[in-house]
């Protein structure tokens, strides 16, 4: 074990030692651009009296705050917590409580706490033990709402009724085989989600008889957004009969009577805005965000919004009458906003916006041609004094930032702390939606599966060979850094191109795709977004269909050693930085340990930051700035750009323990 006295002393010595590439003055602090804001998500109450809102504090820590007005200056805090990671937050029907989810240490199991006038703070499931709780519907004429713990059984979530009123629990429905639900706003069960043994899914109805069944393929991105009780239909994202998905109004009482309300050809659908139980406008994502009013109401509004500020925005919440709104956008090259928006008087209010972090850099949206012509949306950032309209001076160093997921996760045109940092540091970013990202359709997402290591990594080395082509990236000097899928695309990256990249980062990232599998979950989900309502739905078929093998069948084992990195470490050429949680209970942190004991017993370069109080993601400010540090230190040794030296103090606040094959050991 490498102690932190050595681990500052390597860094400073090895920082004495490396050539600064960019300038000094676009060097942009990691304190700074990894600050998460005091301001992160708002939610305006019902009767759009007051605001909610978590933030930050400097070490930070999230928590929630209310407003007693509509702005954010005179917020009291209502919790305290002493660590991160607010799940969700909602405002009661009656705007006088608000509920959380909160998990701690990144263990993914995540309490239900209730937030009352006095700002009385109660876990309402203190009593259930270690368990994973989420909302399914909040009533807003009963005042109720159904909570999921799955206590009994940690498949399936047993349905709760919560009384707002006496903020106490009592079991509404014991579910032993449905993986989700539709409800009516009086939180009666209209629709049952059923996930067969091939992974295709029946929706039944309130009699248990079959309504639809989505095969596997479009069972993945149909989505069930929201039940009219006026006439008896569902609305939904639908991937039935197409290649992207449509928005759908499909009648419970004959499901052949089905009207398509929004559809686009290169892109799946991303956002609907509902108004009174409808919905009234949707936006498709391809390169760009692009808004489809339904009706004339919305158009002015949506036209209003984006003639101020583009189409990048999402209205996160809206009040009863749906007169004001809360708007979220987000810009490269600035950051986060939250704006008021008044709809009767057209009147836009800043409530919150990024703290100035001095110029950023601008990032421009790329369709690159994979070899066998898949097109792929990406996304570069140059360093701002090498920027000559999306080209460079001379070619970068470049280092590859693909995203997590891998389904159900894509890159998009946004402020990425990321790129913004590596940029700042003399470095071209370029992330790039590879084969099994989602978005463009379950065609895009379908050519990636039993590809992991196979095409869609190679869609990656096809868009870093257009980047050298063009004069972008210096061959020589290519690096990536990658977080989950990501982190398996790093490992892969090293051992099936190992003469490709110069070193390698991988977060949580799976080494072996068969022990990866045999500890996925059934089925879990999480927002979309931090704090964001919408949730990404996963099931361990879909991740035993993405990778191509089944790792309970003996006939599909070899197919997913041959996709593992960890069978061939012996092809690692360049140095590896490995990064985990080891309460991770999505990849577990022995896919980290078993490559990184590998490479050192064949005394290959590696170094392997392990949290004990983290997860899937390094969240804890202390941590996270450490590892950040190590991975600026690794980039700036073997790409030569500008590393910051880490402070004292930082190191400290963190739980790190440091193991390397090439460090002296304790």
């Amino acid at each position: 074990m490498i102690t932190k006295k050595k681990l500052l002393l390597a860094l400073t010595t090895l920082f004495g030692m490396t050539p600064c590439f960019s300038l000094p003055g676009d060097l942009i602090p990691r304190d700074k651009l990894f600050r998460l804001p005091f301001c992160m998500a708002i939610k305006i109450s019902p009767n759009g009296q007051r605001l909610a809102y978590v933030g930050a504090n400097k070490e930070g820590i999230t928590n929630l705050f209310v407003s007693p007005n509509l702005s954010l200056d005179d917020a009291q805090d209502l919790t305290h917590f002493k660590e991160p990671r607010i799940k969700v937050f909602h405002w009661s029907p009656k705007s006088d409580k608000l509920l959380l989810l909160k998990d701690n240490d990144g263990t993914g199991q995540y309490r239900l706490y209730c937030v009352d006038p006095s700002f009385t703070l109660k876990d309402l499931t203190a009593s259930y033990g270690n368990i994973n709780a989420k909302i399914f519907r909040i009533s807003p004429s009963l005042n109720k709402a159904l909570i999921g713990i799955n206590q009994r059984n940690q498949r399936f979530h047993d349905l709760y009724l919560l009384d707002l009123e006496s903020e106490s629990l009592s079991l509404h429905y014991q579910n032993d085989q449905f993986i989700d639900f539709v409800f009516d706003d009086r939180l009666e069960i209209v629709l049952k989600m059923h996930m067969n043994a091939d992974s295709s899914v029946t929706l039944l109805d309130r009699n248990d008889l079959p309504f639809i069944t989505l095969s596997a393929e479009d069972a993945f991105h149909t989505e069930c957004l929201h039940y009219s009780a006026d006439d008896h239909s569902l609305y939904l994202l639908d991937n039935r009969g197409s290649n992207t998905t449509q928005l759908k109004k499909i009648s419970l009482n004959n499901q052949q009577e089905e009207i398509v309300l929004g559809h686009d050809a290169l892109s799946d659908i991303q956002d609907v805005l509902f108004e009174d139980g409808k919905p009234v406008a949707y936006a498709t994502y391809y390169t760009l965000k692009t808004w489809h009013p339904l009706n004339e109401k919305a158009e002015k509004d949506l036209s209003y919004l984006m003639a101020k500020m583009g189409p990048n925005f999402s209205i996160v919440n809206q009040t009863n009458h749906h007169n004001l709104w809360i708007v979220k956008n987000t810009i490269p090259e600035k950051g986060m906003e939250f704006w008021l928006y008044d709809r009767p008087s057209q009147k836009l209010t800043l409530l919150f916006s990024s703290p100035e972090l001095g110029p950023l850099a601008k990032m421009y949206p790329l369709v690159i041609a994979a070899s066998d012509g898949m097109q792929l949306v990406s996304y570069l950032t140059l360093p701002k004094n090498m920027d000559r309209g999306g080209k460079p001076k001379s070619p970068l160093p470049l280092v590859v930032f693909p995203h997590g997921g891998p389904f159900k996760c894509r890159d998009s045109y946004a402020y990425s702390p990321y790129h913004q940092w590596l940029a700042s540091r003399g470095y071209a970013v370029l992330s790039v939606n590879f084969r099994l990202s989602s978005g463009f359709g379950k065609d895009f997402v379908n050519a990636g599966n039993g590809q992991w290591g196979r095409r869609a990594h190679e869609d990656i080395l096809d868009a870093l060979k257009w980047c050298v082509d063009a004069g972008i990236a210096d061959k020589e000097k290519l690096a990536i850094f990658g977080s989950s899928y990501g982190g398996y695309e790093a490992l892969a990256s090293l051992t099936f191109s190992p003469d490709i990249y110069a070193c390698a980062i991988a977060s949580c990232g799976p080494s072996n795709l068969k022990t990866v599998l045999d500890n996925v979950p059934f089925y879990w989900e999480f927002p979309s977004a931090p704090l964001s309502d919408k949730m990404n739905f996963f099931t361990k078929n879909a991740f035993i269909t993405s990778m191509g093998g089944n790792p309970d069948k003996e006939c599909d084992i070899p197919f997913l050693e041959s996709c593992s990195p960890l069978n061939y470490v012996d092809k690692i050429q360049k140095p590896l930085l490995l990064i985990h949680g080891d309460n991770d209970p999505i990849v577990a942190a022995s896919e980290s340990n078993q490559i990184f004991e590998s490479m050192k017993k064949k005394n290959l370069p590696v170094t392997y930051l392990s949290f004990p109080d983290e997860g899937h993601g390094i969240e804890k400010r202390g941590n996270l700035l450490c590892a950040l540090a190590y991975s600026e230190w690794l980039l700036a040794r073997v790409l030569g750009g500008t590393f910051e030296p880490l402070p004292e103090e930082t190191l400290k606040r963190s739980s790190v323990n440091i193991r390397s094959s090439s460090m002296p050991q304790e």
